[in-house]
């Protein structure tokens, strides 16, 4: 099915096949066929079920693998030393806290 790592489908393909520029992604070559499935089958939604699963478990493994490389980043980060590493960050007060000091500084 490719990996995250590989991209399947060449630009000339996806050019010929007329995917707009935001679909032309790792899942892309999967996304080919799927489109022509449906214009042979006029987008009945029970027709090319299997070439739409396989489409969709790409999307969402590709989604999974960049959400995990964003997770890596930010703990990366975290570790570089950061404020918040160093707990130098006060948490923030809330606005009925903060009023309510206003008030007691009032009287």
């Amino acid at each position: 099915m490719g990996g995250a790592s590989e991209m399947i489908a060449t630009r000339e393909e996806m050019r010929d096949a007329k995917l707009d520029i935001g679909y032309r992604d790792f899942c892309a070559h999967l996304l080919i066929p799927l489109n022509e499935c449906r214009r042979k089958s006029f987008f009945l939604p029970w027709k090319c079920e299997h070439e739409r699963h396989v489409y969709e478990k790409c999307q969402y493994k590709e989604c999974v693998e960049r959400c995990a490389a964003r997770e890596v980043d930010a703990r990366a980060r975290g570790r570089e030393g950061g404020a918040l590493a160093r707990g130098s960050v006060q948490p923030t007060r809330s606005r009925r806290s903060l009023n309510a000091r206003a008030n007691a500084d009032d009287d």
